[in-house]
């Protein structure tokens, strides 16, 4: 006779602060989109609002990353729960490490008088698609573990 095993959950407080971080950047992400359009491109004030714009959503990446690595963050509670996603895991982690390099050079493309806006937009593109990406997998990963919707869409 087969026994049903109880899903696995992650800690409350974990799932909690999990969806704080993913709103956080959510918000963040809209903030460099807004940026985008709200001046004139290319003028002092476009770079500026796109400036500040990226350095919040490098902040909410930040919290993200700090967040989800810390000993006791979501990552290791993955891969304690559920080993054989050790793999994907590894990907979230160098995927950290990958937008962090990106938001740096974004920064520095914004902040490059001589770089045209289309180079800027193209930075920021890709920044906000690895973004997405990210999101996209870190809610497949954390559903395919926990059967949990982490919300955010995405």
């Amino acid at each position: 006779m087969l026994r049903e095993v109880p899903a696995l959950q992650p800690p409350a407080p974990t799932l909690d602060a999990m969806r704080a971080r993913r709103a956080r950047l959510i918000r963040a992400t809209d903030l460099v989109e807004e940026a985008l359009i709200t001046h004139p491109q290319g003028t002092i004030v476009w770079r500026s609002s796109v400036r500040d714009a990226i350095a919040s959503l490098a902040r909410a990446w930040d919290l993200h990353t700090q967040g989800s690595e810390q000993p006791d963050g979501l990552l290791a509670q993955l891969e304690a729960d559920v080993p054989h996603l050790a793999p994907k895991v590894e990907r979230m982690r160098r995927e950290h490490r990958q937008v962090a390099a990106t938001l740096r050079e974004t920064r520095s493309v914004n902040d490059d008088p001589t770089a045209q806006v289309d180079d800027v937009q193209l930075a920021v593109a890709t920044c906000l698609g690895l973004v997405a990406t990210h999101r996209r997998r870190g809610g497949a990963l954390v559903d395919e573990a926990y059967r949990v919707d982490i919300g955010g869409g995405g």
